[in-house]
Parts: structure tokens; C-alpha cells; sequence
């Protein structure tokens, strides 16, 4: 008769062969346990450590440890099934800190099915919870994303909620929390939203997985959500759950989220549309709520035709409302806001539907004609049956709804929309009736709502509304007065004189409310720009006419006294209709006098809402217009201006003037007394500014070619150092630690880089090497006392590195070695000039150490920056052979000698200085002492004396202008050498920050560059630098489902256990060691490859 061990080891071997005997095999098993418990549970002990001892991606070993898995489900009931599974758990949890990662990767998976696979009210022992949960949350850390992934499935059974139902305190609900902000891997993020419990201290980390990079982590989170009950989540969390999910870039999360829609709108609103829609409170979250009907529209969950036509037999929808609104009707003219969103929705639907469907049924013919015809022909028919009768009822219900004030202002806008997408103004009488309606809704005083805290609706524009009744009235004006600008314009004109007359703005009015209020500004100016913005042409047609005269009227009027009133709102608003007036071309003088006020309200000493909006239009003007004119007016009238003394001299560009701006605003949050993030305004102006440039930037090609065609040369078109500090501004931004507080301008920041560097042309790199140094400049001089990884400059350099490495103009095996660092000995060029950057940055490097060290900075505040300089000069790009390697190589030999001292640095030259050697620098030709100087006094008095100052004392250079080339120098490498190791060096505070080499590059005269120094050539190579996976391939409980069947392990017939693999089994005998110079890494990969 077979032993016990041997009878369980035939199990795993029957089970290993085939899934299907699993339950058999789990039936025997327990009756073996009820014989013998304790041999049973020894012989399970020895077979499980066989199994987590077994290769990683081995289908039988899956079944094994799902096998397991069932053994825990179906234990029985009683102190044997638990003591027995409560062993395993233990002996599983004992092997998670095993040095081989195939040991933990079992140990954590038999874990995570082991507990998964327990009934949903089973407990296990308070210490052996906590015993799993702690060794658990470590293997959270665990290096190998699929132990990871099992460790976040085994703790998802493990968190116990608190009292209130909540999970602040549970350790394994806050360590998924914690490890879903910093996991790297998709697979392990979405194994982390499944575990995480559902409370309301947990949905906030959910919600924000919304917004993850990986598609297949926002389906999972989409999915998740969707299927609890919508009580459990509040307004605001069901609102951005439905617009994100709809509006989600990847067609499979759109998908799961109209599901989950429509189930809600099944399970939890009783297929009531307006009760989902009064889930979501529609005032406040329009768009979300709109996504949702339109979603339920295009899965047809809601009948477009069918809703009509039950509105219709009811006596409920517009046509009741527009009969109630002219006293023909007894229901209510006031629609609710939820009604008047569904029938917007419902409205514009049906009208863009039809309008497809009609011009598919053109396009096709047959059957399928046919088919669309009648579903257009259907949908027209909805449609009319859910409009009003005609234009007048229309008038009269838009009417209604102004007279009754913001309580009605939202279902007002929904009308107004209706009115301007989907209804027929061909009737002259309809015509003439919303003229009426729409010139006394757009002279309403604002001054009658001013203070109003908004509770009881939408305010006007000029009382602090979100200005989206105004643009809806604009668009009913811009139909309903469709004959041509003139009439359009002159409406508008005539309504604005109305309300100027009932306000007090327009001169002379009798009003008693004569003053000027600002609300009134702000409305009447809302009302012309978004009037500008709808005229069918930027440019309205030459020569006299009802446009132009409307035009002049409202310049005359509004414009200019509006950029001269006392409230910053109101200037803002002005200025922001002076550009778009200029946008417009309604006058030949608009243009001058335009960019004159843009300038001022730019140069300085404006509010930074006023700035921000002359920033915004004059990036508008300088994209719609081009350099040669926004840029030659902004000339002429400097010139002007310095010739009769009113305007200045300023003869900066559009972009120059951006970039002053935005440096303003940076070099501003480094000189506060108290560091901290941006204010709103700041960050208004900056995000303006940052906006206006970096379009200036990503469309260079389009308006230089625009500036040629007319015969502009490249330098009159925009100066290329207006772009290079533009890019520095871009770049000193993104790493800034005053804009860490605003997410939306670091995401367009990044957007930006993105774009910018994947062209990977030699101009957009070598404009980046140009930016680099004097963005790194100002961010050292705001690094303070922040940790080392976290100082901006290092940060800063690293990420340019990143953005050059990006994109490449060669493929195939040009590109590989380019990827390499080497190319065809002869070429002497490397496209943009890596080398030429990689000087300055060695140059700037052993500026840094010495000069500053010598001033009394100390060594902890420049060695992050230094060392991020030396790493970023060695990571670059180079060819081998290329021309300056030689110069490169000099540079690189002097700086190790400077930084001899300091441990850190000293090895981070000797590694560059091993890269250059494998270029094969050493045998370019060796410049002399003095020619080395004369190239870093060439740079130092040149590109870098242009930089923004380096944080340090005051400037002592001159007392060591006189003396012979490296005698200064080596002064300064024995005090630096000192000092570094005395470690006594103050670091100095107070005025340093801009003091420090100013005065010592001034002193150096820019110097031509002697006959061997590198120069750049015509090249096109661009180099692409090699990549590394982010995260392992494919994860889970089927990770060698793929793999070849392997044979049985033959479990059942060993007696003495093997104990599992040791990690050093894994390992190379010949690894180098972990301090080992590069030169003998490669020597001992060498070794290990010949071996």
C-alpha cells in the first residue's frame, strides 16, 4: 500500500497532466486529511515546496498551484480545514523574502489564488493576517513587477474596514493606495485598482487612475466604478467618472463607460432619463451630463423619436413650454434645467444625426440608400416634432426665460443653443421676433446681479458669470442675422448701445447709474469679443461698410476708454478685444495702435491679468499675421515712440517681449522672501505667456517659410536668440519649484517638449543645447536647500539630455551607431553640434566648481549641478572621430584635475573621460595650454558671459585679469582643494544669488577661435538614444500558459524535499564587483562572453 506522501504526490502529478481532475483530485485529498491529518499536511508541505521551487512559466506547475487554490475553497468545515489551510498560508508567506525571485513570484502567486479563492465570509487568525499583510506589503517593493502584481491580488482579501466603514487606518489599504501613486508597470496598477476596497477614503485614488497613461488601467478603473451602486459615489465623483470615461482617447474605455451609463440609467434611475440626469445636478456639471444622454442616445438606450412623441401625447417638451410662454398653453414656460439639457441634447442630436445620414444615403445608392434615407428621413421628423412651431414661439420662450433672471439662465442657454444648431430662420416674421428677443436680452443690466453669490443660477458675464449665456445669444445673433458682417455687427452694435444707455457707460446718459460701473464694462466687452470671434472672416471685406462702421463705433466706444479704466478686469477684457480687433482688419490703423497697447501692457508695470491677455493676443497676432508684420509694426513703433518720447525705444519682438514676460514672472518667485507655489495671477500670466511661445516654436517652420515668401530674410523674421530664450523660459518652467502647483501648465509644458523634440531635426537640437545653460543657470540659483535629486538645475540638464535623445534622422544601421556614440571615422560633423555643447558644458563645470568654491560657496550646493553638467557631457551623442573631440578630450583632463578633490565629481570625470577615450579623442590633435585657454576665455566671454549669473560672493575676478593664462586657475584649484577637504566652507547667503561671475566674464574678451577648434558643418544626423523597456512583458496566472508543455515533475516520489533554488544560482560567478571601474566591468563582461 503506497505511503500517504506519495499518495498526495500522485494527486499533484494527476493534476499536473489535466485541469479536469482537479476537483477529483481535492475530494481524495481531503479524505486523506480526515484519515491522517498530520502526515497529510506534511506530505502537502513537501509538495509545495517542489512547486515553488519549479520553473516560473510552466503551464503544469499553474495547475499545481491553482490546485491549491481549490484545496483552500473547498476546505471543509471544522478545525482540520482550518488549521490545515491556515499551515499553508504560513508555510507560503515564509518563502516571500526568498533571495530566488522564481520563490517569491510562486510564493506570492499560490498566495493571491489561495486567498482569492476562500468564500467571501470565510476569517482566518488576526495573527496570521497580520503576519501575510506585513510580509505582503513588502513584496509591494518587490523588484520584479510580477511578484508585485501577485502581492497587491493576496492583499486585496486582506484590508478590514474600521467603524465608520472607512479604511484610513488599515495598513494594507493604504500601502495599494501608496503603491498605485508609484508603480511603473500597467499590469501591477490594474492588479492594484481590483484589490483596493471601495470606501470613501479609497475613491479618490481610483478617480485619479482615470487620468493613467495606459489605456488598459483606465478600463479597468472604468469598469470597477461602473459597477457599484451610484449612491456610493457623490456628484462630483459620478460627474467626473462620466466625462472622463466618455471623452478617454481609447475607443474600448468610451465603450465600458457608455455601459456603465446605461446601467445606471437601468438599475438606479428606473430608466428614467431625467432622474439620471438630476444624479448628476446638471448646473454645475453641463458637459458630464450632456456626454451621458448623447452616450445613451448612440447605444440606444434612449429613443430619440419615441421620448418626442411621448413629450407630445403628454403635453410636456419646447412645443408646450412655447405655448405656455405666448399664453395659448396651461403647462409652464419655465423649463426645469435638467428638461432643457435633455432637450438640447436630444435636439442637436437628432439634427447632427440626420444631416449624417442624409449625406450617407447621397453618397451610396441601392439598398443601403435606401436604408439611410428613411433613418434621416425618421430623424427629421423627431426633430420637428420636438422644436417649437416657428422662430416668433422660439422668441418667446428664450423671452420667457430672461425675464425670469439666473434662476432661468441656464435652461435659457440650453434654448439659445437650440436656437443657433437646429432651427430654420428663413421666416422673416421668426426673424424679426428674436431680433427683438435677443437685442433686449443682450442690453440687460449686469449691475442687478452684481454681488450675487450664484446660488440661484448662472450670473451675467459682467456680474461673474462663466460667459456661456453670452456665447449662445451670439450664436443665435450670428444665425438670425446671417445676411453678411454688416448686419451681424450692427446688431450687436445697437443692442450694446441700448445697454451702455440703460448702464451709464454710454457719455452723457441721464442714468443714475452714471459712474461707469465696472460690471457693465465687463458685459458689453464679453459681448464684442465674442462678436469678433463669430464673424465669418478674420478679415472683413475692404473699403466702407456697415461692418466697418459697427466696427469703428465699438473702438471708438468700448476699446479704447476700456484699456484705460481703473479695474484690472476690465483692461484685461479691453485688451483682449484690441487684439481681436486687429485680427479683424477692419481699419488700417488697428494693426499699430493695437501691438502699441499690447506692448505697454506687456513691458512691464501692468496687472498680471491685463498682461496675460495682451500675451494671449499678441501670440494670436504673431501666428495669424507673422513676424514680419507683427514684428516690423512692434519696430516702427518704437521708433516712433523714441522719436516723440512718448512710447520709449523698446523695439523687442512679439516672442522677446513673451519671453521677458515669462522670465519675469520666474526670476520673481526665486526673490520672494517666503518660497512657494505661484499665485493665481502669476500663473495666469506664465501659462499665457508659456502658451504664446510655445506655439511660436512649434510652428517656426510654417511662418519663417511665410516670412520668405514675402522676402524677409530669417534674421528679420524673429531673432534666433528671441527663440533661445523663449526655449530657456519653456525649460526653467517645467522644472521650476513655484509651478509644481499647477498641474495644467506642466502638462502642457510636457506636451510641448514632447512635440518639439520628436522632429529630432539638427535646428530644434542644437536650439535646445543653446536654451540649456541659461535656464540651468537660474534654476541653480533657486536650488536652496532642496535634496540633490530634487534640485531644479540637475533636473533640468537631465531633461534636455532626455529631449536630445529623442527622435532621429537616421534609420537602420546609421541609427544604431549613432546610438552606439560612434559613426564613419571620416565624418567629421555630428549634425548640431554635440561636441561644440559638450564644451560649454565642461567649461561651465569647472566655472562652477572652482570659481564658486574659491568665493566661499560651499561644495553640497554646487556639486549637484557640476556633477549633472559632467553626466550630461557624457551622455551626449558624440561621434567618433568628430571634429573638437581633441579640445573635448583637454577640457576633460583639466576638469578632472579641478575636481581631484571632491570623491563624487572626480569619478564622474574619469567616466567621461573613459567615454571620450573610447572615441578615439586622445588621438585628435592636442591643443596647447595657452590655445585651451584661449577656447574656455572664447566660451566664457562669449555664450556663457550672456548667462543669467551664477549663485555665489561678489565678483573678484579683476584682481586675476592681469596674470598669465592657468596662473589664476591654479590658485584656485589648491584653495578649492583645501577647502573641500577641511570641509569648512561657509556657503554664502544674502545678495550671492546674482552676483557671482558676471563681473570675471565681462572682463573676457570674445575671441575669435583658433584654426583647430571644431566647427559645425552641414549635417542632417540626429542620434537616437537606445531604449529600455519600462516594464516586464506580460504578467499574471497565465505567464507561460505559451511556453512548451514540460513533463510531470514526478512529485509523489521523492522522499527527501529539495530545498528551492538559490538566488546565487541565478547570478554569474564572473559578475565584477559592485565598485568596479568601468574599464573592468567590460573586462570582466569580455571574460564572462568568452567563457
Amino acid at each position: 500500500m503506497p505511503s500517504l506522501q506519495a499518495e498526495v504526490g500522485s494527486l499533484f502529478n494527476a493534476v499536473q497532466r489535466s485541469s479536469v481532475a482537479t476537483e477529483r483530485c481535492v475530494r481524495q485529498f481531503w479524505k486523506l486529511v480526515q484519515q491522517e491529518p498530520e502526515e497529510a499536511a506534511r506530505a502537502l508541505g513537501s509538495c509545495v515546496e517542489l512547486v515553488l521551487a519549479a520553473p516560473r512559466k510552466a503551464p503544469n506547475v499553474e495547475r499545481c498551484v491553482r490546485f491549491l487554490g481549490a484545496l483552500a475553497a473547498l476546505a471543509p468545515a471544522g478545525a482540520t480545514g482550518e488549521a490545515l489551510t491556515e499551515a499553508l498560508f504560513r508555510q507560503l508567506s515564509s518563502h516571500l523574502e526568498a533571495a530566488d525571485r522564481g520563490v517569491r513570484f510562486r510564493a506570492a502567486q499560490a498566495l493571491a489564488i489561495t486567498l482569492q479563492a476562500l468564500p467571501p465570509d470565510a476569517c482566518v487568525d488576526e495573527d496570521l493576517a497580520a503576519e501575510l499583510s506585513g510580509r505582503l506589503r513588502e513584496r509591494l517593493n518587490d523588484k520584479v513587477a510580477e511578484v508585485r502584481l501577485c502581492a497587491a491580488r493576496a492583499l486585496g482579501r486582506l484590508p478590514a474596514p474600521d467603524e465608520s466603514g472607512g479604511y484610513a487606518s488599515d495598513p494594507a489599504a493604504q500601502a495599494l493606495s501608496e503603491r498605485l501613486a508609484w508603480e511603473r508597470s500597467k499590469d501591477v496598477r490594474a492588479a492594484v485598482l481590483q484589490a483596493l476596497p471601495l470606501a470613501p477614503d479609497t475613491l479618490p485614488a481610483l478617480l485619479e487612475r482615470l487620468r493613467d497613461v495606459s489605456p488598459s488601467v483606465r478600463l479597468a478603473v472604468v469598469a470597477r466604478l461602473f459597477a457599484v451602486p451610484m449612491s456610493l459615489l457623490t456628484i462630483r465623483q459620478r460627474a467626473e467618472l462620466v466625462g472622463t470615461g466618455l471623452r478617454d482617447r481609447d475607443a474600448g474605455v468610451r465603450e465600458a463607460a457608455a455601459e456603465g451609463v446605461a446601467r445606471w440609467l437601468r438599475e438606479d434611475s428606473s430608466g428614467d432619463a431625467l432622474k439620471l440626469l438630476g444624479s448628476l445636478d446638471v448646473e454645475t456639471h453641463a458637459d458630464a451630463a450632456a456626454l451621458a444622454l448623447e452616450g445613451l442616445l448612440e447605444s440606444g438606450a434612449i429613443d430619440a423619436s419615441a421620448l418626442a412623441s411621448s413629450a407630445a401625447a403628454e403635453g410636456r417638451g419646447l412645443r408646450a413650454a412655447a405655448a405656455a410662454a405666448q399664453g395659448s398653453g396651461g403647462g409652464k414656460a419655465v423649463l426645469e434645467p435638467a428638461e432643457a439639457l435633455l432637450w438640447r441634447v436630444v435636439c442637436e442630436w437628432l439634427h447632427r444625426t440626420a444631416v449624417s445620414e442624409g449625406l450617407s444615403a447621397a453618397s451610396t445608392s441601392g439598398a443601403a440608400a435606401a436604408v439611410r434615407a428613411a433613418a434621416a428621413t425618421a430623424r427629421h421628423d423627431a426633430l420637428e416634432a420636438s422644436l417649437p412651431e416657428s422662430g416668433a414661439d422660439v422668441a418667446a420662450l428664450i423671452t420667457a426665460h430672461t425675464a425670469a433672471g439666473p434662476a432661468a439662465r441656464f435652461a435659457a442657454t440650453q434654448l439659445a443653443s437650440i436656437a443657433a444648431t437646429c432651427m430654420d430662420w428663413a421666416d422673416a416674421t421668426g426673424r424679426a421676433s428674436a431680433a427683438e428677443a435677443l437685442r433686449n436680452a443682450i442690453a440687460a443690466d449686469p449691475g442687478l446681479e452684481e454681488g450675487a453669490d450664484g446660488s440661484e443660477g448662472p450670473l451675467l458675464a459682467g456680474a461673474g458669470g462663466d460667459c456661456a449665456y453670452e456665447e449662445a445669444v451670439v450664436r443665435v445673433a450670428a444665425r438670425v442675422h446671417a445676411g453678411g458682417a454688416g448686419d451681424f455687427v450692427d446688431a450687436i452694435a445697437s443692442a450694446l448701445s441700448l445697454m451702455r444707455e440703460r448702464t451709464g457707460l454710454a457719455a452723457g446718459s441721464d442714468s443714475p447709474m452714471a459712474g461707469a460701473p465696472a460690471a457693465a464694462w465687463r458685459q458689453a466687452l464679453a459681448y464684442v469679443r465674442l462678436t469678433l470671434r463669430a464673424l465669418p472672416s478674420r478679415h472683413v471685406a475692404g473699403g466702407r461698410n456697415a461692418a466697418s462702421d459697427a466696427l469703428a463705433e465699438l473702438w471708438e466706444g468700448l476699446l479704447l476708454p476700456g484699456v484705460a479704466h481703473e479695474d484690472d478686469c476690465v483692461r484685461a477684457a479691453a485688451i483682449e478685444c484690441v487684439a481681436l480687433y486687429a485680427l479683424a482688419g477692419a481699419s488700417p490703423v488697428a494693426l499699430p495702435a493695437a501691438l502699441l497697447m499690447l506692448r505697454r501692457a506687456l513691458a512691464g508695470g501692468e496687472a498680471p491679468a491685463v498682461a496675460a491677455a495682451a500675451a494671449r493676443g499678441m501670440s494670436d497676432l504673431f501666428l495669424a499675421l507673422g513676424p514680419t508684420a507683427v514684428d516690423g509694426g512692434l519696430a516702427a513703433a518704437g521708433a516712433a515712440g523714441a522719436a516723440t518720447a512718448a512710447g520709449g525705444s523698446d523695439a523687442r519682438g512679439a516672442v522677446q517681449l513673451l519671453a521677458d514676460a515669462a522670465w519675469g514672472v520666474l526670476e520673481g518667485a526665486r526673490d520672494r522672501a517666503t518660497p512657494g507655489p505661484l499665485d493665481d495671477a502669476g500663473e495666469e500670466l506664465l501659462s499665457a505667456a508659456a502658451g504664446g511661445m510655445s506655439r511660436a516654436l512649434l510652428h517656426e517652420a510654417a511662418w519663417r517659410a511665410a516670412g520668405a515668401a514675402t522676402g524677409a530674410s530669417p534674421a528679420d523674421a524673429c531673432p534666433a536668440g528671441a527663440l533661445q530664450r523663449a526655449l530657456g523660459a519653456l525649460l526653467l518652467a517645467h522644472v521650476h519649484p513655484a509651478t509644481e502647483g499647477c498641474p495644467l501648465l506642466r502638462q502642457s509644458l510636457a506636451l510641448f517638449f514632447e512635440a518639439y523634440a520628436a522632429a529630432g531635426t539638427p535646428d530644434r537640437k542644437r536650439g535646445l543645447g543653446a536654451a540649456a545653460l541659461p535656464a540651468a543657470r537660474a534654476a541653480h540659483a533657486i536650488g536652496g536647500r532642496a535634496p540633490a535629486a530634487r534640485q531644479p538645475a540637475p533636473m533640468l540638464l537631465r531633461f534636455v539630455l532626455q529631449l536630445l535623445h529623442q527622435g532621429s534622422c537616421g534609420t537602420g544601421e546609421d541609427a544604431k551607431q549613432e546610438q552606439q556614440g560612434s559613426g564613419e571615422k571620416g565624418q567629421r560633423d555630428d549634425g548640431w553640434g554635440a561636441a561644440a555643447f559638450a564644451q560649454q558644458l565642461l567649461t561651465e563645470a569647472e566655472h562652477v566648481w572652482l570659481v564658486l568654491l574659491s568665493r566661499g560657496v560651499a561644495p553640497q550646493r554646487n556639486r549637484p549641478y557640476a556633477a549633472a553638467l559632467i553626466e550630461v557631457a557624457q551622455a551626449l551623442p558624440l561621434r567618433a572621430g568628430c571634429e573638437g573631440l581633441g579640445v573635448l578630450l583637454a577640457m576633460a583632463q583639466r576638469l578632472e584635475d579641478a575636481v581631484a578633490a571632491d570623491a563624487a565629481l572626480s569619478k564622474a570625470a574619469a567616466g567621461l573621460l573613459e567615454r571620450l577615450a573610447a572615441l578615439e579623442a586622445d588621438a585628435a590633435p592636442a591643443p596647447s595650454d595657452a590655445d585651451l585657454e584661449d577656447v574656455i576665455d572664447r566660451l566664457r566671454g562669449g555664450a556663457l558671459s550672456r548667462e543669467p549669473a551664477l549663485p555665489g560672493a561678489a565678483a573678484d575676478s579683476a584682481s586675476g585679469a592681469s596674470q598669465a593664462p592657468g596662473t589664476a586657475r591654479k590658485a584656485r584649484v589648491t584653495r578649492a582643494a583645501s577647502l573641500v577637504s577641511s570641509g569648512s566652507t561657509p556657503e554664502v547667503v544674502g545678495g550671492g544669488v546674482q552676483s557671482a561671475l558676471a563681473a570675471e566674464s565681462s572682463l573676457v574678451a570674445a575671441t575669435p577661435p583658433p584654426p583647430w577648434v571644431a566647427r559645425r558643418r552641414g549635417g542632417t544626423s540626429a542620434l537616437r538614444s537606445p531604449s529600455a523597456p519600462l516594464s516586464p512583458a506580460g504578467s499574471g496566472d497565465e505567464a507561460g500558459a505559451q511556453g512548451q508543455e514540460r513533463q510531470p515533475l514526478g512529485l509523489s516520489l521523492s522522499a527527501n524535499t529539495p530545498a528551492p533554488r538559490a538566488a546565487a544560482a541565478r547570478r554569474s560567478d564572473a559578475a565584477p564587483a559592485k565598485g568596479a571601474t568601468p574599464a573592468a566591468r567590460r573586462a570582466s563582461s569580455r571574460s564572462a562572453a568568452l567563457d
